[in-house]
């Protein structure tokens, strides 16, 4: 074979070899920036009705006649977090963390896309030995309470639980001191 052949093939390959470089920085440059960055959102920005009127989002798993683990998660508005494992899990007792506002305004806008007001405040599987799964979704008019036992809510809903458990799995939890008596 002639080595004028092979000119194309050597050309084509180091456009890929560059293109694939380029898009590795570039993953790596937008996920340093996620990773780092603790954004505040300005609230003044969103349009009226926007769900940043939220005070907290909080999820909370009851036992079942298992092992199920029972927990609630309180997510606020202003960053703080609260952790509550009460059985079935490696700690119990009261922990506190925080959380990036910005993860919770958009927690808040998923809520209002996937229709969490508009939810029935009870889905009821028809079986026993579930745990219930309830949201809560708080603000100064008042508290929409969704109540999930067996998983038979909508499947918008189970977004709204797995993201909620997927906060709590990446939060920084410690644990809130014991007070005196």
């Amino acid at each position: 074979m002639k080595s004028g052949m092979l000119k194309p093939f050597y050309k084509f390959g180091i456009f890929w070899y560059a293109l694939v470089l380029l898009c590795a920085f570039a993953g790596w440059t937008i996920r340093h920036q996620i990773q780092t960055s603790r954004l505040r959102v300005d609230e003044s920005s969103f349009p009226e009705g926007h769900p940043t009127y939220y005070q907290s989002i909080s999820l909370e798993r009851t036992a079942c006649y298992g092992t199920c683990p029972v927990y609630t998660v309180i997510l606020h508005r202003d960053g703080r977090a609260e952790y509550k494992p009460r059985a079935h899990l490696a700690q119990q007792g009261d922990f506190e963390g925080e959380i990036n506002s910005y993860e919770f305004e958009r927690l808040s806008y998923l809520l209002e896309k996937n229709g969490f007001e508009r939810m029935n405040g009870s889905y009821k599987a028809g079986f026993t030995d579930a745990a219930t799964c309830i949201v809560t979704a708080s603000s100064s008019s008042g508290a929409k309470k969704v109540s999930d036992y067996g998983g038979a809510g909508p499947i918008n809903l189970w977004v709204i639980q797995q993201l909620i458990d997927g906060i709590r799995a990446r939060t920084d939890w410690k644990p809130v001191p014991k007070a005196s008596p």
